[in-house]
């Protein structure tokens, strides 16, 4: 009695084993590939077929290796997030892939030690594009997706601390508004500078001295008073000696210095 309940017990999961894995029953009817962007699909489907982690309709809904799949898109610098669902009833697969959005270029000039940013030894110094989202994330995209960021404002790291990063792009968001901002410079000791366009003037003469703007290189000092300093950057250029400048220094707001 014991071999025939052994046998028959064995013979259900040999069977249901069978049925899951490799019947006809429970296959894949259709695949889904959610993105942040659209286009992105295709790269992430050339990503696991390199990988041998292709998802085709009418193979076993079982032998789909979910980890697998997962861990292998997020080895990739520019995807984040990355859920796989499956549909054990309907059939149907849906991938969720969240990319990085990039918000800037990221140059980095620092010394070479070997970092991320860097390597080697000695007093050269390396240059290495990145892009780095609004959090300070440092990424690379794959050559076509990045061609089409080449317009982005760029960020020169001169610094090796991780915060910097995240104050670079706190400092373009407060203020690129009001000063439309091409670059933004960290230098070695943690202080800011910008490429912005300024006004010349909020009591213009004319309407089209309104909508004069100039290119100045303001240095912000630390990421503290950013509001006050922005206030004497526009006050400073309401004053008619000062439409020449290309510097303006306001890391302490209360004495400014503007120079040719």
């Amino acid at each position: 009695m014991r071999r025939l309940l052994f046998f028959v017990s064995s013979s259900l999961i040999i069977g249901l084993i069978y049925f899951i894995g490799w019947s006809s029953f429970l296959t894949i009817t259709s695949v889904t590939i959610e993105t942040t962007d659209p286009k992105n699909v295709a790269l992430i489907e050339a990503e696991l077929g390199s990988a041998g982690l292709t998802l085709g309709v009418g193979e076993p809904l079982a032998r789909i290796n979910a980890r697998a799949i997962e861990r292998s898109l997020r080895e990739e610098p520019w995807i984040g997030e990355v859920t796989l669902e499956r549909d054990w009833i309907g059939g149907e697969v849906r991938l969720f892939v969240r990319e990085r959005i990039p918000r800037f270029i990221v140059t980095a000039s620092l010394p070479m030690t070997g970092s991320s940013l860097s390597g080697g030894s000695g007093g050269e110094t390396n240059r290495s594009a990145e892009f780095m989202t609004d959090d300070g994330t440092l990424f690379a995209l794959p050559g076509d997706l990045a061609a089409e960021y080449e317009d982005l404002p760029a960020i020169e790291i001169r610094s090796e601390a991780t915060l910097d990063r995240r104050n670079a792009a706190e400092l373009f968001a407060a203020i690129d508004e009001r000063f439309p901002t091409r670059r933004v410079i960290v230098t070695s000791i943690s202080t800011f500078i910008t490429e912005s366009a300024v006004p010349l003037s909020t009591t213009a003469e004319s309407d089209q001295e309104s909508r004069a703007v100039r290119l100045v290189r303001i240095s912000w000092g630390g990421l503290t008073e950013v509001e006050a300093k922005a206030v004497v950057v526009e006050e400073l250029m309401k004053l008619k000696p000062n439409r020449e400048v290309s510097q303006i220094d306001v890391s302490n707001p209360r004495l400014p210095i503007v120079s040719r």
